[in-house]
């Protein structure tokens, strides 16, 4: 990277070749960021030069390539390079898997560059499948990870998470917190045609959003707990016991163990959200004609929706203890104006 400066900084990761024209995938956090601030001493935040100009080259078999970059996506934490000039016989094309069908327990393999290791090879078992990483909304606004157990260190970023049929089923991102506890994008996630046909992949604004992860829950459907109106009515700000007691009742996990947690949480003003309609409290069913049951859901399938293209969204409002269903009519922003 070349900043305005004039100062230089290298990094590096992994990454693996998806067809014989030269096309890498890796992480984004490898080889774009789109940020002109940085941590400064004790957290603080710090103005950095603006980027200029990034320059990529691959190592393979001793030998350096030059890279361009033909798309990234922040959300997910995934992107793709086409290696210039490079012959097709010089490297083998990964075979995409279905991370869908990963089963807790299988055996895994991660291969790529740890600590500017070349060619590191470690295995283990997938430990879960689908997980979802409570309050790290600031490293991965899209989540559907495979945890597991096969060491992945720094380096190791953009490299393949493979199966014992030898198919990626994941892109290696990351270890959480502390040893043992290792994440990967998983492969269906990343969406390879979309991210090559869009390049730079950019979300529309919508400016709501909704509950993440339910919280502990101390009632039952029927029975609220004062813990849940509680919580329920910090989080939403409705003033009608008997409503937040009905949200309350609406919103505890099926007898299946679904958990409905779709709720509106803040809505910007003057957004497409707050113009369609959209209230804080607002508990959302459907977008664009797919069940929601909760922000994940939702962000999703935001990120899929074209911005000035009208969608419904379905909602079940509560008022004075009674519940309402309406549908409201969306047009996402290209981007958040300026304040």
């Amino acid at each position: 990277v070349v900043r305005e400066n004039g100062s230089v900084e290298n990094w590096g990761g992994s990454g693996f070749f998806i067809d014989e024209q030269g096309t890498m995938l890796t992480c984004a956090h490898v080889v774009y960021s789109d940020k002109e601030e940085g941590p400064g001493m004790f957290g603080a935040t710090v103005e950095v030069s603006p980027i200029v100009r990034y320059e990529y080259w691959i190592t393979l078999n001793k030998r350096k390539y030059k890279a361009t970059l033909i798309g990234v996506n922040k959300y997910v934490d995934v992107a793709a390079l086409k290696v210039v000039d490079i012959d097709p016989g010089a490297y083998d094309v990964a075979k995409l898997g279905n991370s869908d069908a990963a089963k807790v327990g299988e055996k895994v393999y991660a291969y790529g560059n740890p600590m500017d290791l070349p060619g590191t090879f470690t295995s283990g078992s997938v430990s879960a499948v689908h997980r979802q990483i409570t309050g790290a909304d600031d490293l991965w606004y899209l989540q559907d990870f495979i945890q597991t157990d096969t060491p992945i260190n720094p380096g190791n970023s953009g490299g393949p998470l493979i199966n014992s049929r030898g198919e990626v089923i994941g892109i290696n991102a990351g270890t959480y917190h502390r040893d043992g506890l290792h994440l990967a994008v998983s492969i269906n996630l990343a969406n390879v045609p979309k991210l090559m046909k869009d390049g730079i992949v950019k979300m529309g604004y919508f400016g709501s959003e909704v509950m993440l992860d339910n919280f502990a829950r101390t009632g039952v459907p029927g029975s609220p707990g004062m813990k849940d109106v509680i919580e329920l009515y910090g989080l939403t700000g409705l003033e009608d016991l008997s409503s937040v007691e009905l949200l309350a009742n609406m919103t505890y996990p099926n007898a299946d163990n679904t958990e409905r947690r779709s709720i509106v949480l803040t809505v910007d003003q003057n957004s497409p959200a707050e113009l369609a309609g959209l209230k804080r409290g607002d508990l959302m069913t459907h977008l664009n004609g797919v069940e929601v049951k909760n922000g994940r859901d939702v962000r999703l399938l935001l990120i899929s929706i074209e911005p000035d293209k009208e969608f419904e969204i379905k909602v079940f409002r509560i008022e004075k203890g009674a519940v309402k269903e309406l549908t409201l009519k969306v047009k996402l922003l290209k981007e958040r104006p300026k304040s």
